[in-house]
Formats: C-alpha cells, structure tokens, sequence
C-alpha cells in the first residue's frame, strides 16, 4: 500500500491512499482420522490461494483563509472510494492428506465490490455556531458467487436444496452423493447516507452539539458465500443477506477549565437488519450461521475527562466511563432473542491513562482497561463467560516507560495487563505481556 498527499495549511490539499492485500498461499490440510495424523492416510486439503482484497481513494479538501471565495467559512471535502473483495476457497479429497490434492468436493468463490462518493461541509455559521453537512452515497455490487459441496448420505432427501443433485456413487454398502452447486445472480444494492452536526459554542469554555448520521454497511463476500463442512464444524453463510443501516444520535455538552476538560454525551443507536454470525456450539458438528437481525436498538451516556498538569507538572490524566444499553428490538428469524442483550456489547466500559513526563527526557504511564460482562449468544444463554468463546468482563493494568537517548531516538519498555488477569473476548486475552520498543525520527 501507499499514501501521497499535500499539506498546505490553507487552500486545498489532495491524498490518494491505495492498498492490496493477497493471499498467494494457504494450505490446510486435515486427516480424516486421529490416528492417520502421524502417518498418512486418508483427509482433506483446503486453499485460500487467491483470496484477498484491494482499496483505492481519492480524496480533496479545502481549508478556508480569510477573505477567500468562500468568505473564510466554508471546510469542504469530496473524495471517491472504491474497495473489492475476492474469495477463492476450493477443498478437495486427499489419498495421503500430507501430500496429496484429489477430487474437488467443496468449493466457495465470489466477488463484491464498494463504489462510493462522498461530500461535507463544515459551514461557521456564525463565529459562535458551525454546522457540518455531508453525504455518501455507495454502490455495492456481488457477482460469480459460488458454492459447491458433496456430501456422503444413506439416501436421497425427499426435496433437494436449489440447484443440487442427488446420485449414486455405487459404492457397497449402498450410499449417494448430495452435490449441491448453486452458482448465485449478480446483485446490485445502493445506499445514501447523510449526516448533520450543529456545534453552539455558548460560551468560551462551554459547548453544545447535536448530531445525526446514517452509515450502512454491506454484507461482505465471505458472509455471502463462504462455507465448510467438516466432520466437526459447518460454516453457512447467505447469499440473500440484506446491508446493515444505523441511524445514530448523539448530543454532547463539552465544559474546559484552566486544566481540565469534561465533555458529556448521550447516544441512541438503532440498526436494522444487522449482520451476526452465530455459532451453535451446543450440537455437533458445530454450525455458524450468518444472517440479518431486524432491528438492534443502544442507548447510553459516556463521560470522557482529560485533565493537564494536575498535581505537579507534567502530570495528566485521560479517563472515560461509558453506561451502555443495547437490546434486540425484533428478530423475526429467533423470536426467542427479542428483549435479550445485543452481541458483545458490554453494559459498562471505563479506561484510565495516568501519564507523567518530569522533563524532555523521560516519560512514563499507567492504565487501567475495564470491560463489564457481555453476551456472545443471542439468547444470552452463556451464562459462563468465563471459558473459551465467552465475552467475560476483565479488567487490565498496563505499564510503560520511556527514555530519549537522543533527540532522534526513544527507548522504551512496558508490561500490559501486569497482573496477568485472565480475560475472554471468544479467545483469551494475552497474560502478562512484555515488550521493548526503539523509535527514531529524522
């Protein structure tokens, strides 16, 4: 990847950013039985090779000066966005898992693409009111989807999925082959997102803000097409799913002092059609589902406190505490879930930095990372968090410590979660971490 941009300080300003990421090989290969895992034997080789993404954008911006054309009142920004994906995810029998590649029994390809133009204006209405107008709009396109699966059964189903078959394979005792190869239609989805932000600065040290926005967020390739079936494990994703929509609120207050600063905001979120991925970890094989959520609704309150100098010289302080509530409104799909927790999102979140720099030489911080109980089921049904694939609460002490050599560079060392505190966000948080760090600028 690579960024070019210009910085002027007034007048306008151009950046490109563009990025590519490719997997040029990823190979897992799977013994069909513990006991071939040392030896050989029959299993399977699944690749990636192929898979990846690529991101483009091309933004302008201009900063106003007095006397302009603008009258020295309007910050403006346009830019174009374009990213794509690609999934190539072929698997396929193995005589001998460890070197082989045979008949091809699985495989999961597609492409989805993101257009997008966007505007704003940040619009000083009057020396003590500013109003912030933007607006995006996105054109999403999915195409060569794919999905190819055989699978062994004692008999063919009475009714076949879309786009399956059903046959023999003659093998003794008796058995067919279920092939299931839908190769999904193009779609094309579009999305306009608007936002508005009025800032009144009442007072020298007293603002007020108002905000709204849309955002939209569309289903990704592997959502849509990707899928494995092992003897322990299905992945099934949904070539239907509808683009996740969020309309946000948020009014805030924010209040400075000689050293400190405090800004208070209130938050309402409400998202249809939400994206979730399940995993149903109570059946075996274990199934992943991917599918929409009608309708998601948070609210809350989060204070955020910074302060300078507090004490002694040099000393700050950076702290924010945040009260969160957010609730399944409707889920036609699970009627059971509706009024339980949302996914993953904590009741109550709070961090701490205390950082102090006696002189240009030396610098040191602690922190502290707090995270209340959340749900990673949508019936709320892990009443264990506390175990792999459970969101616990944990609260995490990290440390740090710096020195300049020169004025070029900065030697510094720091342990994060000192305690080592055990932690689970689906995996486990790392322990006890230490780490050292050499930074030089020129």
């Amino acid at each position: 990847g690579f960024t070019l941009k210009t910085r002027y300080a007034t007048g306008w300003n151009g950046s490109l950013v563009v990025s590519n990421y490719r997997i040029v090989e990823d190979v897992a290969r799977q013994a069909n039985l513990p006991q071939n895992r040392s030896d050989g034997g029959p299993g399977s080789v699944t690749r990636r090779d192929g898979t990846g993404w690529n991101t483009a954008e091309l933004q302008t911006t201009y900063t106003p000066s007095e006397g302009d054309f603008t009258g020295g009142r309007h910050t403006l920004a346009f830019g174009l966005h374009r990213n794509r994906y690609v999934l190539d995810s072929p698997t396929r029998t193995a005589a001998d898992w460890q070197r082989s590649e045979d008949t091809l029994t699985q495989q999961y390809a597609g492409r989805t693409q993101v257009t997008a133009l966007y505007a704003q204006d940040a619009w000083k209405l009057r020396d003590d009111l500013s109003l912030t107008l933007g607006l995006r709009h996105e054109r999403f396109d999915a195409f060569n989807g794919s999905q190819y699966g055989r699978f062994m059964l004692a008999a063919c189903p009475a009714t076949l999925p879309p786009g399956s078959v059903c046959t023999d394979n003659g093998t003794v005792p008796p058995s067919v082959t279920l092939v299931r190869n839908p190769v999904y239609g193009d779609r094309t989805l579009s999305a306009t997102s608007p936002k508005a932000s009025l800032a009144w600065r009442l007072a020298d040290d007293l603002v007020l803000k108002g905000s709204y926005g849309r955002g939209v967020r569309f289903p990704n390739v592997e959502e849509l097409y990707n899928g494995t079936v092992t003897a322990t494990s299905e992945t099934l994703s949904d070539p239907d799913l509808k683009a996740e929509r969020s309309d946000a609120f948020e009014f805030g207050a924010e209040k400075d002092w000689d050293h400190h600063r405090l800004r208070v905001s209130l938050f309402h979120d409400d998202v249809r059609d939400a994206i979730y991925r399940q995993t149903d970890i109570t059946v075996t094989p274990t199934v992943t589902r991917v599918s929409n959520v009608d309708r998601v609704r948070t609210r809350g309150i989060e204070f955020v406190w910074m302060a300078q100098d507090l004490l002694a010289r040099g000393l700050s302080v950076d702290a924010n505490l945040a009260f969160t509530r957010s609730k399944i409104v409707s889920n036609a799909r699970d009627p059971g879930s509706e009024g339980m927790n949302w996914l993953r999102v904590p009741k109550v979140r709070a961090n701490l930095l205390v950082a102090y720099r006696p002189d240009d030489l030396w610098r040191g911080s602690v922190g502290v990372r707090h995270s209340g109980r959340a749900y990673n089921d949508v019936r709320n049904a892990d009443v264990n968090p506390n175990v792999y694939g459970g969101v616990s609460s944990f609260t995490f002490v990290d440390m740090r410590l710096a020195r300049k050599i020169t004025d070029q560079l900065e030697l510094s060392l720091g342990v994060d979660n000192v305690a080592d505190s055990r932690g689970y966000q689906a995996h486990p948080y790392p322990g006890r971490t230490v780490f050292t760090e050499l930074r030089g600028t020129y």
